[in-house]
């Protein structure tokens, strides 16, 4: 994720209130030398090509690729993918899941990534030989 963009937005394609333009303003905005990873709850169905076309076009300029698969939010009428985890290293992600939990319509989706040295911070300890002299 953007450091500079972790807090949340409440807009969706659906609300017509400049989603689209929101999210390529927090794309180039984003250092494109760090993973970047993009979450959350979209409202629009990524099954059907025409509803995700626009999406779609963002994600694959910025070089973002979906990893969850298969309905994210099942109800007794429909069945559809709304909730999305896009990253810009998919190498890095070691498996996706998608979950039914009974707590809301919605499944968890979460992703499990592989870590790297960076992560771990470390420290360097030194020691002096102390001889004893008589």
């Amino acid at each position: 994720m953007c450091p500079q963009h972790q807090q949340q937005y409440l807009l969706s394609p659906s609300s017509n209130t400049g989603f689209y333009d929101k999210l390529k303003e927090m794309l180039y905005q984003c250092d494109y030398k760090n993973e970047i990873i993009v979450m959350g709850d979209f409202n629009l169905n990524c099954e059907d090509k025409t509803s995700r076309q626009k999406l779609k076009q963002i994600t694959d300029g910025f070089n973002l690729v979906q990893m969850v698969n298969g309905p994210t939010q099942i109800t007794n009428n429909t069945s559809i993918q709304i909730d999305l985890i896009s990253t810009t290293r998919p190498e890095r992600i070691t498996k996706p899941h998608n979950m039914v939990t009974g707590l809301s319509d919605h499944n968890m989706v979460l992703i499990s990534t592989k870590l790297t040295i960076r992560w771990f911070s470390t420290s360097q300890k030194t020691s002096k030989k102390i001889s004893k002299q008589p």
